[in-house]
């Protein structure tokens, strides 16, 4: 009997020490858990006062560009200077060309650069497009004088070509109206 006690004791032992573990692991867990919903409840709160911190900076700096622009001096566009950007033009059009020019001149009123360009044509419709595009161009023009395409080369699929033109300006701009904020 002292024997059967001793036995349940020990049982009933076991059962509260296996009970009392998965209690303490349920805790620890539950209390990971409330720390991990708290430090996401706190991301959350930062990121809702972020928005409007985020907009605000963005339009200082929006005011900031403004007023940078009213201080500092517009660069004059004077025929030279839109000749070279008409060239920054063909060469962003058409980047794995070559372009040559020789020095500006001035002939009847207008100021001109003699252009060379160069390359071999991997795709004719994108070649056509680009001829199309400097024929079509505004101010300055761009007078296309030959268009060269010569025969094939070792690599089969390229065809060299050469467009030779001027490209012209009048020498003297009409004067542009300033815009708003001292812009031209």
């Amino acid at each position: 009997m002292l024997r059967s006690r001793l036995t349940q004791n020990m049982v009933r032992i076991a059962v509260l020490g296996a009970a009392t573990a998965v209690l303490v692991f349920c805790a620890l867990v539950f209390g990971k858990y409330v720390d991990a919903t708290a430090r996401a409840a706190d991301r959350l709160q930062q990121a809702q006062f972020a928005g409007p911190r985020v907009e605000q900076a963005l339009r200082d700096m929006k005011t900031s560009r403004e007023r940078m622009a009213t201080l500092l001096p517009q660069p004059e566009k004077t025929p030279d200077t839109m000749l070279m950007h008409a060239l920054d033009d063909i060469k962003k059009r058409m980047p794995a060309a070559e372009i040559s020019v020789t020095a500006v001149e001035t002939r009847s009123g207008e100021r001109v650069v003699p252009v060379i360009i160069t390359g071999a044509i991997t795709d004719y419709s994108r070649f056509v497009n680009d001829i199309a595009w400097l024929n079509e161009s505004r101010l300055p023009l761009f007078s296309i004088s030959s268009i060269t395409i010569g025969s094939e080369t070792e690599k089969k699929s390229f065809l060299p070509f050469t467009v030779t033109g001027l490209l012209r300006i009048p020498e003297t701009l009409p004067a542009a109206k300033p815009q708003q904020g001292g812009h031209q």
